[in-house]
């Protein structure tokens, strides 16, 4: 199984008279340079930290400074790229497709992308996916991603997301548990079926350890 994939525990839930905490870490090192993602002492009533080293393609020896991210887990971006694979450093949003739909009224105010707006949304996880190979249900291959958005630009061709990817998980995961994650649609057709950048008021480390998976420290 692979090391960077979600992974299915035990359904059982810790005591709801104790805080939830996760930690969390992310590693990699090689020819490509190296990355590291931190979260620790996570609390599903408080904000969190994620520190990174960004990679470097042309030195190993990168002395970029840490880059300090504060990341608000009180809501989550889902993307739904068809096509995509998610393996660059960004993928383009149609503009008529970016915070549109599927979003609560209350956050739908973020779809205008001022700057201000833009660090909000940025603090939020990410889940980034590809679209369904069925209507509402996806084959047990077929993964999506947990991550960061590094940063938004706004361009005449659509809105470009520059991301970083933390791990692997089942596209069917969220399909089986479409509620929990605030993902819209019926047994024959939900969001993962189309092309769209939604938010949700989930928090998917949690609802993601709820429905039976975690992630497993390196």
């Amino acid at each position: 199984m692979d090391k960077d994939e979600l992974q299915p525990v035990s359904p059982m839930l810790p005591s709801q008279e104790q805080p939830r905490q996760v930690s969390v870490q992310m590693e990699q090192s090689g020819g490509e340079g190296k990355q590291f993602g931190y979260v620790q002492n996570y609390e599903s009533t408080k904000n969190t930290t994620v520190l990174m080293i960004p990679g470097n393609e042309a030195d190993d020896d990168d002395d970029t400074p840490d880059e300090e991210i504060e990341a608000d887990f009180s809501c989550y971006n889902l993307f739904v790229i068809t096509d995509e694979q998610f393996r660059g450093k960004y993928f383009v949003v149609p503009k008529n497709k970016a915070i549109s739909e599927s979003t609560p009224a209350d956050l739908m105010e973020l779809a205008d992308l001022t700057p201000d707006k833009i660090a909000i949304v940025k603090k939020y996880p990410a889940i980034f996916a590809n679209q369904n190979h069925s209507f509402a249900k996806t084959d047990d291959s077929h993964r999506a991603f947990l991550g960061i958005i590094r940063d938004i630009q706004i361009k005449e061709e659509g809105i470009w997301i520059y991301f970083h990817k933390m791990r692997k998980v089942k596209q069917q995961v969220f399909n089986e548990h479409a509620a929990d994650f605030g993902i819209e649609g019926t047994e024959f057709k939900n969001e993962l079926d189309c092309t769209h950048w939604s938010i949700k008021r989930v928090n998917v480390l949690e609802t993601l350890e709820k429905v039976g998976h975690k992630i497993i420290l390196i």
